[in-house]
């Protein structure tokens, strides 16, 4: 009955609380918190329970290259804009992620990746 209701509240409860902290801090506080694997963690709790615990940092370091994806992605598109799709779509799906193995490596990635997503959007607004 435990994992039932850990199931039930565990990805809606930190959506909440990054709701409650965007309106007290403003969107880009919000943005920065939705940035973070919040709702995937818990998942992945959840899988080292009724799997094993391989299987669970698998799914870990696929959920922060997931995160590098998405901060990236945009990016691209946005800055190859310009050019026809061909060049602009093939350029934003490579998101190099040959070099991240470990979740050390991970999550180092993926704050690099969120503050050069932040930087490429500044760039972009001038």
């Amino acid at each position: 009955m435990t994992l039932l209701l850990f199931k039930l509240f565990s990805a809606p409860a930190p959506i909440l609380a990054v709701t409650l902290v965007g309106r007290r801090y403003g969107q880009a506080v919000a943005g920065w918190l939705l940035a973070l694997p919040l709702t995937s963690g818990p998942v992945v709790v959840l899988l080292a329970i009724e799997h094993d615990p391989r299987f669970a940092q698998q799914a870990a370091e696929g959920s922060l290259t997931g995160t590098i994806a998405q901060a990236t992605g945009p990016d691209r598109v946005g800055l190859f804009a310009t050019f026809p799709a061909f060049i602009a779509v093939p350029s934003a799906l490579a998101h190099g992620f040959d070099g991240a193995g470990a979740v050390v490596t991970l999550c180092a990635a993926v704050i690099v990746s969120l503050t050069a997503h932040r930087t490429a959007l500044r760039l972009m607004r001038r």
